[in-house]
């Protein structure tokens, strides 16, 4: 595992570029297919494709290979919506699944009066929520996806209720931030749905690792990624336990791959201190939404924001500072600062 986020790491900028340029790639097709009528030839990166006459958003290349650019456009958002996810919070699969539209709160800082957003991380593994401070570009990614799942009918988030497969539950309906409608049913993400999407990114961009072998990505080495990331950029370790939601101390510390001392200078003592990593940043603007949720705007760039009271202030987090955060489209004030589905 140590060996996986070595080589991952210094690839983690490259491989998010990639998704976000893999669902552009898609979303053109689309847009290209969505412009002439069945049986027309149209063109995406050079290539020639002609749209199926049967209804639906089917292209055939010019080997006949059939390619669905709507399916694949869904897939390539919801890839690039999960590595940035996973990448600035550090969140396990599951608890990015089950993270819901209520997730999104407000916190007056009691000395400024500043509101800053805040992501709240349900329950997991230990048991233990925790709040994440939200930056500016994680705040990018969550108001693409709340404009891609809202209904444009109702302006609220379809609620979901969810088969828990650790707990072997039905959760209570929630609008579950990451849905799709599958032919006008609401239904939810599943791990193996990300996993098949990630791979198609490194179909598409051919990434290979130090032995010249393709390198993959699981959703866990994101978390592994982010906290290696925020210790060798000096963050304390015990902060960083906060942040993931380690119990013990020791398991953060061994997310954390040793690495080989700095060459020292004759004059001065060797020094195993691993060199600073940069914290990531965002690699392109959110992918525009498509389908039907195109149309669909946030309410909350035209009301005013309320704050939620907090009986505590926020943990420490490794992103950006919240007076530059973008919250538009994150929450809605309704009387408490509390973000809340329309249909609730």
């Amino acid at each position: 595992m140590d060996q996986r986020t070595r080589e991952r790491l210094p690839a983690l900028e490259t491989f998010a570029r990639a998704a976000a340029d893999h669902h552009r790639h898609r979303l053109a097709g689309l847009e290209a297919l969505r412009a002439v009528p069945p049986g027309a030839t149209f063109i995406v990166g050079g290539a020639v494709f002609v749209r199926t006459k049967i209804g639906g958003a089917g292209a055939r290349d010019a080997a006949g290979t059939l390619l669905h650019y709507d399916l694949a456009e869904h897939r390539a958002f919801w890839a690039w919506a999960a590595v940035e996810f996973l990448r600035h919070t550090g969140a396990r699969i599951e608890e990015m699944l089950e993270t819901s539209h209520h997730a999104l709160v407000q916190y007056r800082l009691p000395t400024t009066g500043e509101i800053v957003p805040l992501l709240q991380i349900a329950p997991s593994k230990t048991d233990q929520e925790r709040v994440l401070l939200v930056s500016p570009e994680l705040a990018d990614v969550l108001a693409a996806i709340v404009r891609r799942v809202r209904d444009p009918r109702t302006g609220g988030i379809p609620l979901l209720a969810a088969y828990d497969y650790e707990e072997r539950i039905w959760n209570p309906p929630a609008p579950l931030l990451f849905q799709w409608d599958r032919a006008g049913e609401p239904s939810r993400m599943t791990g193996e749905f990300i996993r098949r999407a990630l791979a198609e990114i490194l179909a598409f961009i051919g990434l290979t690792g130090t032995t010249g072998r393709p390198m993959d990505f699981a959703p866990h080495d994101f978390r592994r990624m982010f906290i290696t990331d925020a210790i060798r950029s000096g963050l304390p370790p015990h902060i960083a336990q906060v942040i993931v939601g380690h119990t013990n101390i020791n398991t953060t510390m061994g997310y954390t791959p040793s690495t080989p001392p700095r060459p020292s200078k004759p004059t001065a003592p060797s020094s195993p201190a691993a060199a600073p990593c940069a914290p990531p940043r965002s690699t392109a603007p959110p992918p525009k939404p498509s389908g039907r949720t195109s149309s669909a705007t946030s309410n909350a760039a035209n009301s005013p924001s309320a704050p939620a009271p907090a009986p505590t202030a926020p943990p420490a987090s490794t992103s950006t500072l919240a007076s530059d955060a973008r919250s538009s489209d994150l929450t809605r004030p309704n009387g408490h600062g509390l973000p809340r589905s329309a249909t609730t």
